[in-house]
């Protein structure tokens, strides 16, 4: 199968990993390392309400938010 005939289920991780809205961003940075992604999902009462990616941990942390 080619990268273009792939689908997403074939691509996703299982169980999605995720934090939430309380995590603190170093907590969030290291879940990110550890799970080898490049977001999670941001849950509460086990629904997402969000997704927060490195991008934002990045810039959290370039602007000198801990």
């Amino acid at each position: 199968m080619s990268a273009a005939d792939a689908t997403v289920k074939s691509l996703m991780k299982w169980p999605v990993a995720s934090v939430s809205e309380s995590t603190p961003l170093r907590a969030v940075a290291e879940a990110l390392v550890a799970d080898e992604v490049g977001a999670l999902a941001v849950v509460e009462h086990d629904r997402i309400i969000g997704v927060i990616a490195e991008r934002d941990v990045v810039r959290q942390v370039a602007a000198g938010v801990d």
